[in-house]
Order: C-alpha cells, then structure tokens, then sequence
C-alpha cells in the first residue's frame, strides 16, 4: 500500500508540472517575449543569487541585465569570479553583496549551511529541513549583516526591474515585504519564488502567506505548487493561462483527495 501512495503522489507532481501554463520564469519569459512588443525583459534581479547557476539561461533568452544579490560575503566572492567568466554573452551581469529584507539598517544573524551555502539563512533549519536532507546542516559559522530593502537597493542603484526572482531560503516574504515601491509599478511583469508549504526554517514564511501578498499586490500565480519549490507569478496574465490554473488546480485538487482517501482507507485496514 505504501508504493500505491507514493506512485500516486509522484503522479500528483508529475501531472502538475505538466498541467499548469509553465514551470518557471525562465519558461515564461521564452513563450512570451514576442507578445510585449511595445518593452522587452531588459532587467532581471536575482536575490540569494548563490553561485549564479541560472547565468547561461538567463543570456540564451537574451535578458538585457541580470542584477545578481548575494548576503553570504564568501559565497559573493565564488559568484563574482563565476560571473567574470560570461565574456561570449552580451547580458550584462552585475553583482551586489547585501542582505535584502523587510527593513533598512537592521542588523541579522546570518546562518551559513554545509551545502556551498545554498541552504544558508537568517533562520536557523527546522527538524524538518534535517530529516529531508540529511547531508545539509548549519556549519556554526555565523554573520552579521546588516539589511536594506529591495526598495532602497533599487534605489541607491537606479535598477528598475521587469522581472524578479527571490530564493532566500525562507525570508522570501521578508524581502516582498520591503517591496513595496517596486511591487506596485506596473512594469514588474513576473516573480518567481522559493516557497515552503511546511516550514523548513524556524520563523521562514510559508506558502499561503506569501499567495495571500502577491494576490493582493495584483499578481498569479502560474505554476504548480510543490511541496517545497519554486512558484511564479505573472501581473496580468492571459485570460487562457488563468483558466488552464483553475483547471489544473481543480484535478491536482482531486489527485490529492485520492491520496489522502489511498492513505486513510491503507490505515483504516491495518
């Protein structure tokens, strides 16, 4: 019984994955480049930039600038000489070391992780982060940081995003909550997110908080939602791509409502 729920939930992602209008920014940006005819996608900020992965696929969809944001100082130094090496594209990459959240000037223990720090946080790992991924733990080294806003930052910069990525490993809802300014422009068409639907970091948002606060900032979501992984969210999308959400909800709804009955009526005969 217990394979029977697990191939059922395997389905439930796979089939999401499939279902929903796109997976990622990345997929979102290649499909709809040519509908905004009047602007193209010239800035991409990245927060929690880690060591730039995402850099080559950036410039195949030929982003005019990616603004890279990295805390962890050592980890900024990996992303700086990685991102010295992207002479052959003509995206124009920059990248800034501060730590991004709900307010300016404020001083935050800043946890790094045994992963090259992809996991590093301003919150410390819960007990369940260790049981699903049992190789990454807190090193015991810590920083301290001070903050800024993602307000302020553009700011200070004169950075106008057309797209925003924000993957900080729980604070995803603090870095929104100091958006305010740059939410409400309308030339933010898309945000892609890291997000949790348990918490996998003592005080990190979960993902009905963050739903709730884009929502009500005038964004969709277009994306399956995993249990935790990375969620987009498009200001204005087409009337087909939000029906093709309320359709894919409704049936992963139902897969769900299957593997929890598989589950209960598994229980209820032992």
């Amino acid at each position: 019984m217990k394979r029977i729920i697990k191939s059922v939930k395997n389905q439930i992602v796979k089939l999401g994955q499939q279902l929903y209008p796109y997976k990622d920014i990345i997929q979102w940006v290649d499909k709809n480049s040519k509908s905004y005819k009047d602007t193209k996608f010239y800035t991409l900020v990245h927060v929690g930039a880690h060591l730039g992965q995402e850099a080559p696929a950036y410039e195949k969809l030929n982003i005019q600038n990616v603004v890279w944001v990295e805390a962890d100082p050592k980890t900024f130094e990996l992303l700086q000489e990685n991102l010295k090496k992207r002479t052959e594209s003509q995206t124009i990459h920059k990248a800034f070391n501060c730590l991004l959240t709900s307010q300016d000037n404020l001083e935050y223990q800043f946890h790094v992780f045994s992963n090259q720090g992809a996991s590093s946080s301003i919150f410390k790992s819960t007990n369940l982060l260790k049981k699903n991924w049992s190789d990454v733990h807190e090193t015991g080294e810590i920083f301290n940081l001070n903050s800024i806003t993602l307000d302020s930052f553009l700011s200070q910069n004169n950075i106008s995003p057309d797209l925003l990525l924000i993957d900080v490993q729980g604070s995803e809802l603090e870095v929104l909550k100091g958006a305010h300014r740059t939410l409400t422009r309308t030339r933010i068409k898309a945000i892609e997110l890291e997000v949790s639907k348990q918490a996998i970091y003592e005080g990190g948002c979960l993902y009905d908080e963050i739903d709730s606060f884009l929502t009500l900032h005038g964004f969709s979501r277009m994306s399956f939602v995993p249990w935790h992984g990375n969620v987009l969210y498009v200001r204005d999308p087409k009337k087909l791509d939000l029906f093709k959400v309320k359709v894919a909800d409704l049936f992963v709804g139902l897969l769900t409502m299957l593997q929890y009955l598989t589950r209960n009526l598994s229980l209820f005969r032992n």
